[in-house]
């Protein structure tokens, strides 16, 4: 299927609301993160830490999305917030209504975040994707021990554990993301995310961290930037760890098949 990517204009292109084409679309209901991560990329594509995101009209996207042939109602693969944390207070509410739009035309679907989840959120995600296998939550979880220091406005490690629990008892399919590794960091928390894996059962991601001329594969959420995967041998032993209790990928595309 040949994957047609839109220029960079409007509301489409790198670093913009909309990137990516008919295999896999980013979808961005904002623009800019306040989470304060310090590893973030997004400083590379031109978007401030901290600065208050710009958030779009759900109307305006999706009319960029229905004029546009750069993907396919029921087949491409949509990654909701590449470029903000889609779950955030002022942000949420336009996620929302994205994938309950996604959902509806029947689109394999994914959103990742950092932050915590309430009643009304689970309650939400189980209404639109109990026993769904075309929909996966990643549950974002690069440190475990070191959150305040190096993801100052996110949920804390006992948040997010249970996050996972939450969705699990209602039936929503779930994914710990271990993306970035941080060379020396990540690896510290290997205990805790086999203890997780043990407890919960769910499938991995173990993903590379993205630096300006890595040695790895373009960023997927920016080749033109010079992003590209620095993977590092921690990498390497966390996936090899984990493996020996739960499915483990490199990417989270691939990791959807684990619910088919």
């Amino acid at each position: 299927m040949q994957d047609h990517t839109q220029p960079l204009h409007g509301l489409w292109g790198e670093g913009h609301y909309l990137f990516g084409g008919q295999k896999r679309l980013f979808v961005n209901p904002a623009l800019g993160c306040e989470s304060g991560c310090r590893y973030c990329y997004l400083p590379t594509l031109g978007l401030k830490l901290m600065d208050k995101p710009r958030v779009t009209s759900v109307a305006s996207l999706i009319q960029a999305l229905d004029s546009s042939i750069a993907w396919i109602k029921g087949q491409t693969l949509i990654s909701v917030g590449c470029y903000t944390e889609p779950w955030a207070r002022t942000i949420k509410p336009n996620t929302r209504s994205l994938l309950a739009y996604f959902r509806e035309h029947g689109n394999p679907l994914q959103i990742a975040t950092k932050q915590p989840l309430t009643g009304e959120d689970v309650s939400f995600f189980a209404k639109l994707f109990k026993n769904s296998k075309s929909f996966a939550f990643f549950v974002s979880l690069p440190v475990a021990t070191n959150i305040k220091q190096l993801e100052p406005n996110t949920a804390t490690y006992s948040d997010r554990v249970g996050n996972i629990a939450m969705l699990l008892n209602a039936g929503v399919p779930v994914v710990l993301y271990i993306k970035p590794v941080l060379p020396r960091e990540t690896i510290k928390n290997l205990r805790k995310y086999v203890h997780i894996v043990q407890r919960y059962r769910i499938p991995v991601v173990v993903g590379a961290m993205f630096a300006l001329h890595g040695h790895g594969n373009k960023a997927p959420i920016a080749p033109f930037s010079g992003l590209s995967e620095d993977s590092n041998q921690d990498a390497r032993i966390i996936i090899k760890e984990l493996s020996r209790f739960a499915p483990v990928f490199e990417n989270s595309p691939e990791c959807m098949k684990v619910f088919q």
